[in-house]
């Protein structure tokens, strides 16, 4: 393979558009998943070397295939090929087998140490955003996504809890803190249902989605209900709601959305001015506890804020990175 690399003036060794269009093509036709960005990019590479490209396709694909894929990147229509993924899949492995019986059973068995090595240490992150009503949150959180979306396959958004059904967008709570507490067992079987629930919902939700390189970005999180125990209506006893804090599957990152007192009270007007100074007093007390728990200013422009909580992510990334490449050599 090397040997057809192109060096780059920046002396960076990379391959020849064909190599990289039959490579990028037989990857989005394996994994099912075709998106325009990606469609995009393909088209670019084979305008490059459109029969090059071609020959490449024929290596893995009937001649057919092969050529609806081309016209797909020459015109820039990749509609019926986004369609017909799943039969063009069929016809990479049957036509594989056909032409090289054993080269599958050697894919298969050579991507066990890195499906293994993935599930070991997955790529993706899952990030909690605290902060009290009016920190910006929700529009911080969907800004991030959007800001960091090219450096991971996917981006969720989830609020509060994992699990099935979860909404990715936060529900709207109107005066959250004028609802009268549960009765303490109430409180309790409630907050044991909400541990089960993160539990069973990281297996089940979040940790399959990390191992396949998504952002996951919480919209609140359990250590909430520490800080602000009337919004959840909680009154059981509190060495239940701290133990279960310890057990409970912590995310990789936390973010608090600092603001002043009188900033939160500005933006959200049902919150009274001695109940936002405690809040903000808890939650960077709590802040100073947790583990990998950055605070961000939040009274800032929201570019400034989008920009510094995307910055705390992405440094983040590349520290983990370099721990692993690191340990390899």
């Amino acid at each position: 393979m090397r040997e057809r690399a192109i060096v780059r003036p920046d002396g960076l060794w990379v391959l020849p558009p064909e190599l990289e269009f039959g490579y990028y093509v037989i990857k989005k036709i394996g994994k099912g998943q075709l998106d325009e960005r990606h469609a995009r990019h393909l088209s670019r590479l084979y305008q490059q070397a459109p029969e090059a490209c071609f020959r490449e396709l024929r290596r893995f694909l009937p001649e057919a295939a092969a050529r609806k894929i081309t016209r797909a990147a020459e015109t820039g229509d990749w509609a019926s090929v986004q369609r017909d993924l799943p039969r063009m899949r069929r016809l990479l492995l049957g036509y594989m087998w056909l032409r090289h019986p054993l080269r599958p059973v050697r894919y298969y068995l050579a991507e066990v140490p890195r499906v293994l090595e993935r599930l070991r240490r997955p790529t993706g992150l899952v990030v909690a955003f605290l902060g009290m009503d009016g920190s910006g949150k929700s529009t911080v959180i969907r800004r991030v996504a959007a800001t960091l979306a090219p450096a991971f396959r996917r981006t969720r958004l989830l609020h509060l809890r994992p699990g099935s059904g979860v909404r990715a967008s936060a529900p709207t709570i109107s005066r959250p803190h004028a609802q009268a507490p549960r009765h303490p067992l109430v409180s309790s079987l409630k907050l044991l249902y909400w541990a089960l629930g993160y539990g069973w919902g990281w297996i089940r939700q979040v940790w399959p989605l990390k191992v396949a390189s998504t952002l996951v970005l919480f919209d609140r999180y359990y250590d909430d209900l520490l800080i602000d125990p009337r919004r959840y209506r909680f009154a059981g006893p509190w060495w239940l709601a701290r133990w279960l804090q310890r057990v409970i599957p912590r995310p990789d990152l936390y973010i608090l959305l600092d603001v002043p007192a009188e900033v939160a009270c500005r933006r959200k007007g049902e919150l009274e001015p001695g109940t936002a100074q405690r809040l903000r007093e808890d939650y960077r007390e709590m802040a100073a506890r947790l583990p990998r728990c950055y605070v961000v200013d939040a009274a800032r422009p929201l570019d400034e804020v989008v920009a510094a909580a995307s910055r705390v992510i992405l440094e983040f990334l590349e520290a983990r990175t370099r721990r692993r490449l690191t340990g390899r050599i």
